[in-house]
């Protein structure tokens, strides 16, 4: 992701970034269901403690920290959402898409007052249909579902990507 939107800012033109299932942007990780999985540990964790990393890594490693300043310890964790928008400059856009109405709320809650963003509490792959394409030119649409349907996500991935691509050949997809 910050590859990407790296990517996007080497042009001055501003770009869309359309986020499909964007959950709640912002994770706590004390809370229960970040202690269940245990993902951080083998994950995110992992790489502040490494001390070589690509460039782009490091800008994402030191995105993770800054969000976590003065805590001494991970204890929040940046979604796809947050982490765009700490890349984003002001002229850029972004569309984000929950369909749990829960977490749209802490989706809405976070990005309030960011003129840049729009949330909307409906299902990602009927959003791209919908508002692809956007009024800039540019883009990067991201589409990580949480795969509770598994193979049937897949086949619904190819299909939104297909529909997608025709309305927007421009954009940039990235299922992850």
């Amino acid at each position: 992701l910050v590859g990407l939107v790296e990517a996007l800012k080497a042009k001055q033109t501003p770009f869309c970034y359309v986020d499909t299932h964007s959950g709640r942007g912002r994770y706590e990780l004390s809370g229960s269901e970040a202690k269940r999985t245990g993902e951080a540990a083998d994950g995110v964790q992992r790489l502040l403690a490494s001390t070589r990393a690509p460039a782009l890594l490091h800008v994402y490693v030191n995105l993770v920290r800054a969000m976590n300043a003065g805590s001494g310890e991970l204890t929040v964790y940046p979604g796809s959402p947050l982490l765009a928008s700490l890349l984003m400059r002001e002229q850029d856009r972004g569309i984000l898409c929950e369909l749990q109405p829960e977490e749209a709320d802490a989706l809405k809650s976070l990005f309030r007052g960011d003129p840049r963003f729009a949330v909307h509490v409906r299902d990602g792959y009927a959003a791209m249909k919908a508002l692809l394409p956007p009024p800039q030119r540019r883009g990067l649409v991201l589409i990580d579902p949480p795969f509770e349907a598994q193979e049937d996500e897949f086949r619904i991935i190819e299909k939104a990507l297909a529909d997608a691509q025709r309305r927007w050949p421009g954009g940039i997809y990235a299922a992850w």
